[in-house]
């Protein structure tokens, strides 16, 4: 016939830590020297953060200003879009 159900258990278990504790160096060693702060901050890391947007923004600027010829392939096979923004840097470096 049926089966018995199981027994249910009416005791808590503890709960499961999701999230896994991690505790920092407080001390960092580069060569033959000790560091009690680390090189690089979270403001550093904002701040590199806040450039490369600054970037990819330019980039999409760059990329959708209008070309004085139209878009076709060049005779070399390439999109002259594809490399706006490559040259757009060239010349900036340039200068």
């Amino acid at each position: 016939m049926f089966k018995a159900s199981p027994p249910y258990s009416v005791q808590a278990e503890p709960p499961v830590q999701l999230v896994p504790t991690f505790e920092a160096n407080r001390q960092y060693t580069i060569g033959d020297k000790t560091l009690d702060e680390p090189l690089v901050t979270t403001a550093h890391l904002r701040g590199h953060l806040a450039l490369l947007d600054v970037f990819n923004r330019l980039k999409e600027e760059i990329d959708n200003i209008p070309l004085p010829y139209a878009r076709s392939e060049r005779p070399d096979g390439t999109d002259p879009l594809e490399n706006q923004w490559t040259l757009f840097v060239s010349l900036a470096t340039e200068r």
